[in-house]
């Protein structure tokens, strides 16, 4: 969730709300949202203790990641929308046993479905949960693909001396000799 100006909402709270009506599972909600706000907001690589390098591929695998269930969103409500429109009429629901997400929400209802069990009703929801993983799966690929080149191309650097020549582990062992 991202609520519109959170920042002045907290600050709003904190500064005119009661100290007598911020006590016990008020507080405690307030508290953890302006630590989470701070947190978000103070975030950086040293903040991490990691790499600078590491930390921007994470935030611009992160951003890849996000960009793509929004534009999801969109499609789907445009698609919700469509089938109004072009309605196939009535359909019986589909009893089948759902994986829950973290949210509560049901990611794939259909997962244990029988061909049998389906309805004609059933189709452009399937077809929506289809281009939604299709979706996701392209975006993982690609988010994997960007961050493998780019530790590829780390691990390339740290093996090249400073003045730009390649190190080479047999010359190492024939000086050694």
């Amino acid at each position: 969730a991202n609520p519109p100006q959170l920042h002045s909402n907290l600050k709003f709270i904190q500064l005119y709300r009661r100290q007598s009506k911020l006590v016990s599972e008020a507080a405690y909600y307030l508290t953890n949202l302006v630590s989470a706000k701070s947190f978000i907001v103070d975030l950086n690589a040293k903040s991490l203790s990691i790499e600078e390098s590491e930390f921007m591929e994470s935030m611009e695998a992160a951003r890849l990641v996000n960009r793509v269930p929004q534009e999801t969103v969109t499609t789907i409500d445009k698609r919700s929308i469509f089938g109004k429109l072009m309605d196939p009429g009535p359909s019986t629901p589909v009893h089948v046993k759902t994986q829950t997400n973290v949210n509560g929400g049901s990611n794939y209802p259909y997962m244990e479905a029988e061909a049998g069990e389906l309805t004609v009703g059933d189709v452009e929801r399937l077809l929506s949960l289809y281009k939604d993983v299709v979706t996701k799966y392209t975006s993982l690929c690609n988010t994997v693909r960007h961050l493998s080149v780019s530790r590829t191309r780390r691990h390339d650097e740290l093996l090249r001396e400073p003045n730009g020549t390649h190190k080479d582990t047999c010359s190492k062992e024939t000086e050694k000799r």
